[in-house]
């Protein structure tokens, strides 16, 4: 089993509000999941 970590900070500076950048990382979250078989977690 290989285990990683890794942090990445997104700057949607194009979106306006708090909801939109959420619908934006999600879309960027599920589509990697989706494209490589990862688990991805949110922590702040």
């Amino acid at each position: 089993m290989v285990i990683g970590c890794c942090k990445i900070k997104i700057r949607a500076e194009w979106v306006n509000s708090l909801k939109d950048k959420r619908m934006e990382l999600r879309r960027i979250v599920d589509r990697t999941k989706n494209k490589f078989n990862i688990s991805i977690a949110e922590v702040g």
